[in-house]
């Protein structure tokens, strides 16, 4: 739990950054493109010493710091200062104060669009500058061979300068021979650390000639590929200030089109041209995705040309696998803030350069989520980090997937401090404090129709469910009868707290929990419970006896479970497991009788007595209380990762309901909170089910009404556009039998999962829109139209097979070419490269106003045209006298854990400055505990 300082300092932080987006909104509020919500997209640069407020409020590893720009979606509407701005945001969308208060109603539930387009360009616009780069290494193809070629003839002809093999093998065998006999004569005081000290101070100039030859290698390797590679690093930059102008002049042109289709749908939502029709208002701007994504995007493809001169066609594209850039591409590395004043809340984002699409062995793309209220001192201390998935499950064995989720619980674990973070649950007056923090998984466990579409949710909940087994193993055996820390190679990050994994479905399909009907189902069960008790339990509960066995069990169960597994590893399977089970269906019996306690002011600690009673009477086991369920232990946890498969949608559903928890917290007297103590003190299962069913009724109702709020953008800058989750549709009786059986078999897509009570909802238009869905085809469709086979698909290139040639001639032919004669994506290409101009020069997009560009990648790699990426070399890998680790650079590893890139971000150019003025006029105006080559070469 943070301090009163730590909170303070957060607070401070994120008070400074919305100060600063204001003064850059302020100083040139004719450049500002509004959304229709009333917000504007401001990148702000904190002075450096900024930073020390931020490694205070965000304990991060040391190597972790904010993104040098942070993106702020700014809302104009409540703040008084804003004032000016808001006339600007209302006369841009024409709209007069009758209007704007039937707007302010609704307006978290508003479809950002400018902030959706902002971000899917963003991530379009840094495609392409991965696009070009690929091609631009493909053009350096023969020259590359050439280099190889003649890396390998002076590699060959030097070989005895560099060779290392003798020495090494020298080393190794002193090393081997030496060690054996201080052991002996040293017996239990023998020290491994202080040896290899000795050892290398003793052959310090074998070890040192060894270190010289590396370094003649590595030297010619680079006098190589220095070339190619400054020609790429060069490349590469100019790239990036190209798709960065190109993707903030593309902004300036389509906001007509955004005010246009807003102006048009709140038009179409009036009811006899008066009421505001809040819901229809909503479909119609969904219905506006689609109008606008196509001329998006062919926009964008004009101002790409304008600023680069090239073309691209179909054949460009299938040669980089652009879907597979796309999806590796984040719309922006930037950390988010996002103001809320309807909500009166301000919601903090990590940013990353790592996808949910993207995931894969050593790969983490997790965002910490950070609320705080605007209008009150309300800072909740928990952490809260969303992740996808951290199961991998194609090509990779099951024991190596499994310890891959060990590792990355480890690094998340050191990366957050997460040791720091939680009190821990003094079970035991005589032992150290437990301390655990949550993994509350929302994927469905045994969904058959769920696990066959590829998503494999059940494979992969066996895998991280055996993971955090594996990696709790790794905490009890390190920390054991106060032994010191053992050197585990696989968790070199690794960090006390252990790892409860609390895995309800929260989609309504596959299997509630409950023990029974498989082994899956009962240990998902098992340890839900475990989380729950851990995080529920109190030091003066009457069950802490029953709590502490429980957790003595498991233990045991730790250290009897084998180091490495190729098979499922199931506490529920081992005896300790069922006498846990039972422990825990005692425990449950006895909290169904609330006990006696005073009235509580802690927000937390009274959502805990509520979750506490709906525990011990089940709920937690049917799918109807599910999503209260995680929202209530996201709410109440100290420190937690949470996330779906991808972590966007289902996780929306879940952090969405903690941030109406935490403006509830924020702003006493509150009806949920009000509910949320009745439901605490029900001491029957009728007042439970009376008071359960209200408080979740209550929760949706108000999340209904900021569904577009802040964590919505973890989607928007993780795949480019929204979530794409719906609401169920209700089966009306009344209805004819074929729209009842359509309904059905709609409401089974595993993306109809939200609540039918969430009448503002309405994200039918958005999953085109994604990175992994419709984005590439669209950037392609801009450049060229489809061939005949495209056009026609697998399905139409059948049927045409089999009714040729009276099909062809008569149906597809005339539709195809109706196609191609209404694309002018040729002509608009053409018409942009008129506009292209070698010789002027892009320039730096500053910090300041603006939005977000395309950040530099990966620019600390080195190209090497041997092996790609130049590898380090250093000490000897093989031996054991002298152990590294290695470098992996930042991107997506859990060794070596990623930094922020630097980033240029800001201010519009003299050209863009311009373009918005003319459309003003036309429209509205830890370190390396056995290795000692650092120390011997330092």
């Amino acid at each position: 739990m943070l301090n009163k300082e730590q909170l303070e300092a957060r607070r401070a932080y994120i008070a400074q950054l919305i100060q600063k987006a204001k003064e850059n909104a302020l100083a040139n509020p004719n450049a500002l493109l509004f959304d229709p919500q009333g917000r504007v997209l401001i990148d702000v640069a904190l002075p450096k010493d900024a930073e020390v407020l931020f490694k205070k409020g965000f304990p991060l590893d040391e190597q972790f710091s904010p993104s040098k720009v942070t993106t702020v979606s700014l809302d104009v509407t409540q703040d008084p200062e804003l004032k000016a701005l808001k006339l600007k945001y209302m006369h841009q969308y024409g709209l007069g104060a009758g209007s704007i208060r039937p707007l302010s109603k609704i307006q978290s539930n508003i479809i950002p669009l400018q902030q959706e387009y902002h971000f899917h360009l963003a991530l379009a616009s840094r495609t392409y500058g991965k696009v070009f780069e690929e091609l631009f290494k493909k053009q350096l193809e023969p020259r590359k061979k050439l280099v190889e070629k003649e890396l390998k003839a002076e590699l060959k002809a030097k070989k005895a300068d560099f060779d290392t093999s003798k020495i090494e093998y020298s080393l190794n065998q002193k090393f081997e021979l030496e060690k054996d006999i201080a052991r002996n004569e040293q017996g239990s005081s023998f020290n491994i650390r202080e040896f290899r000290e000795q050892f290398l101070a003793k052959y310090n100039e074998d070890y040192k000639e060894f270190l010289r030859r590396k370094e003649v290698k590595k030297d010619i390797i680079k006098r190589h590929s220095a070339p190619l590679k400054e020609e790429i690093v060069k490349e590469r930059a100019k790239l990036e200030k190209q798709m960065a102008q190109a993707h903030q002049n593309a902004m300036i042109r389509l906001q007509p089109l955004i005010q246009a289709e807003f102006k048009k749908a709140f038009q179409a939502a009036k009811k006899d041209g008066q009421t505001l029709d809040e819901v229809r208002l909503i479909k119609e701007l969904d219905k506006a995705r689609k109008q606008i994504f196509a001329e998006a995007h062919s926009i964008l493809m004009e101002e790409v040309v304008k600023v680069t001169g090239k073309r691209l066609s179909r054949k460009d594209f299938e040669k980089v696998k652009v879907k597979h850039l796309a999806e590796a591409t984040t719309a922006t590395a930037n950390d988010i803030l996002h103001t809320d004043g309807s909500l009166q809340q301000a919601t903090w984002i990590a940013g990353t350069n790592n996808t949910a699409h993207e995931r894969g062995i050593d790969t983490l793309a997790d965002r910490q989520i950070v609320t705080i209220a605007l209008d009150r001192d309300y800072v909740p201390s928990r952490l809260q980090i969303r992740t996808p998935s951290l199961d991998v499950k194609e090509d990779i064995s099951k024991k190596a997937a499994i310890n891959d989720v060990s590792v990355k619980l480890s690094s998340l674990a050191t990366k957050y401090k997460i040791d720091e973070v939680v009190t821990g649950k003094k079970i035991d007056k005589d032992k150290p404090a437990i301390k655990a923090f949550t993994y509350n998984l929302h994927t469905a466990i045994n969904d058959g129709l769920g696990d066959r579409n590829g998503n494999k949710q059940s494979e992969g909940a066996r895998i991280i469910l055996s993971g955090a087994h594996l990696y709790n193993k790794t905490q009890i055996e390190k920390s054991r009868h106060g032994e010191p820390k053992q050197h585990i190679p696989e968790a070199n990050y690794s960090a006390n707290p252990l790892c409860l994994v609390q895995n309800i479905s929260v989609n309504g399909f596959g299997d509630s929990l409950g023990y029974g009907g498989n082994d899956l189902r009962t240990e998902a069960t098992l340890m839900s419970e475990m989380a729950m008790l851990y995080n529920l339990v109190g030091e003066n509960d009457t069950q802490m006896e029953k709590v502490k066995a429980v957790f003595d069990n498991y233990k045991e169960f730790l250290k009897k479970a084998p180091a490495h597994t190729d098979d499922d590893l199931f506490f529920s399977k081992s005896e300790e497991g069922k006498k846990a089970i039972k422990l825990i269906q005692e425990i449950k019996g006895a909290w169904k009788r609330p006990e006696e306690v005073k009235e509580k002011e802690d927000p937390v600690e009274r959502a805990k007595a509520a979750l506490k009673t709906m525990m011990a009477n089940d709920l937690h086991h049917q799918h109807e209380y599910s999503k209260l369920i995680q929202a209530l232990s996201v709410f109440i946890e100290e420190a937690s990762i949470s996330g779906c498969k991808s972590g966007n949608e289902r996780a929306q559903a879940i952090n969405g309901r903690v941030a109406i928890l935490d403006h509830e917290a924020a702003h006493p007297p509150s009806h949920i909170f009000k509910i949320i103590d009745a439901l605490a003190q029900a001491d029957t299962p009728e007042k439970v089910l009376e008071q359960a069913p209200s408080l979740k009724q209550q929760l949706d109702e108000q999340y209904d009404q900021y569904l577009q709020s802040g964590v919505s953008l973890v989607s928007d800058v993780d795949q480019g556009a929204s979530a794409k989750v719906n609401a169920r549709k209700k089966i009306d009786d009344s209805l004819p039998w074929y729209k009842k059986v359509k309904i059905f078999f709609s409401n089974m897509n595993r993306n109809i999962a939200e609540e039918s009570s969430l009448g503002h909802l309405s994200q039918s238009e958005a999953g085109n829109m994604q990175a992994h869905k419709e984005l590439t085809k669209q950037m392609e469709e801009s450049w060229e139209p489809k061939g005949l086979g495209k056009f026609l698909g697998k399905v139409g290139i059948f049927l045409n097979v089999i009714t040729f040639p009276i099909g062809l001639i008569l149906v597809t032919l005339p539709m195809y070419i109706n196609y191609r004669s209404s694309s002018h994506a040729q002509e608009r290409v053409n018409n942009a490269m008129k506009e292209y101009d070698p010789n002027i020069q892009v320039e730096e997009v500053r910090e300041g106003i603006g939005p977000v560009v395309v950040e530099p990648s990966s620019s600390d790699q080195v190209y090497n045209p041997m092996y790609g990426i130049e590898k380090q070399e250093i000490g000897n890998p093989g031996g054991t006298w002298v152990e590294t680790r290695s470098s992996k650079k930042s991107g997506s590893g859990v060794t070596s854990l990623q930094t922020h890139p630097p980033m240029d971000t800001g201010e519009h150019t003299t050209e863009a400055r311009e373009k918005i003025q003319k459309i003003r006029t036309e429209v509205d105006s830890p370190a390396n505990e056995s290795g000692l080559s650092s120390q011997v070469t330092s």
